[in-house]
């Protein structure tokens, strides 16, 4: 029995033709159109998505297949000729005098038989269906603050056919190992660090960030120690980010204006664990520290982070003005343009 096609994307359909083919006679033979006849066939620029000695191992490895070879012109014609099988299959919604090399296997007395179609199965259809559908991207955050702040800037900058979760979305469960996830001195290795983890984790293409407030006069710091700079025992009573802004308005006295520059940096990593595929973006907002905070809105040292085009702190601007400057705005921008690309 000799039977022909593209075999790109092996699904139910291919395999119930293949074993009613093979259950015609004692031997079947499959012929695949090679890479370069498969383009063209005119399926698209992208086809075929799998390779030709990978679709012939796949089909080698079917119980119901015995032999695979392939063919390079548009039709299996001169093959059929060649190799003279006895039955002719071929699958889909074909007259027999359609099939390629139907007349040369009749006219030696063979038989040509049409396997019927199975309904609701092609590979064109299902690349159809994977293209419509997102491709799900893992926001590494336990974050809610931001969580919404990345989710927000991604719905003004979509991410191509990308859509964010998160852990809570995917029921990820902590671990005592999240925690020694960022030892290191710069943003880009901690958000490598974070992607890379739930990446492997999960099995998601996955984004993290390192984020962080570098003070001029204080030589960068807090820097990649930004949420845990205030040694808490100081401040007993106080949350973490009151407790962090207390302790950077001491650290900065009584400077004046001029000295009391900083800027936010935010360093996102993406980690895609099929392709092994890792890329940095940084985004940096320059501003200064005012003396007091200021404002309800954000979050961490928003509320003494100075805007300087605006005059307002982060605290005081809407929550799309912040994300229009902020470093994690940046940073997230350039993630979405890369994912659109």
């Amino acid at each position: 029995m000799f039977t022909n096609g593209c075999f790109d994307l092996l699904h139910r359909g291919h395999v119930e033709c293949l074993v009613q083919a093979r259950a015609l006679g004692d031997v079947l033979l499959v012929a695949i159109n090679t890479d370069e006849s498969v383009r063209r066939l005119g399926k698209g620029p992208d086809r075929p998505l799998v390779a030709e000695k990978d679709r012939a191992m796949v089909l080698a490895a079917l119980e119901c297949v015995d032999w695979v070879t392939s063919f390079h012109e548009d039709t299996p014609e001169a093959l059929v000729a060649e190799l003279e099988p006895d039955v002719l299959v071929k699958g889909g919604d074909y007259s027999e005098d359609e099939v390629s090399g139907a007349a040369a296997v009749r006219g030696r007395g063979g038989r040509v038989v049409i396997v019927p179609h199975v309904a609701g199965y092609s590979t064109s259809g299902l690349v159809r269906r994977l293209r419509d559908r997102p491709v799900k991207l893992l926001l590494a955050t336990r974050s809610v603050h931001k969580a919404a702040e990345v989710a927000r800037i991604l719905e003004t900058a979509p991410a191509g056919g990308y859509r964010l979760v998160t852990l809570e979305d995917e029921s990820v469960p902590r671990s005592a190992a999240e925690e020694s996830l960022e030892p290191f001195e710069t943003f880009e290795q901690n958000a490598a660090s974070k992607a890379r983890y739930f990446a492997d984790l999960t099995g998601l293409p996955t984004v993290a960030d390192d984020s962080g407030l570098e003070v001029a006069a204080l030589d960068g710091r807090p820097g990649v120690r930004t949420k845990r700079f205030a040694p808490l025992e100081r401040y007993v009573g106080l949350e973490r980010d009151d407790a962090n802004n207390s302790h950077l308005l001491e650290c900065l006295g009584g400077l004046p204006p001029a000295e009391r520059g900083a800027r936010y940096v935010c360093v996102a990593c993406y980690v895609d664990p099929q392709s092994g595929d890792t890329v940095h973006f940084r985004g940096e907002a320059p501003g200064r520290i005012v003396t007091r905070p200021r404002g309800k809105g954000g979050f961490g040292y928003d509320p003494l982070f100075l805007d300087v085009d605006t005059g307002r702190t982060y605290a005081e601007l809407t929550a799309d003005q912040k994300h229009q400057r902020s470093h994690r705005g940046r940073a997230f921008r350039a993630l979405a343009a890369y994912l659109r690309s």
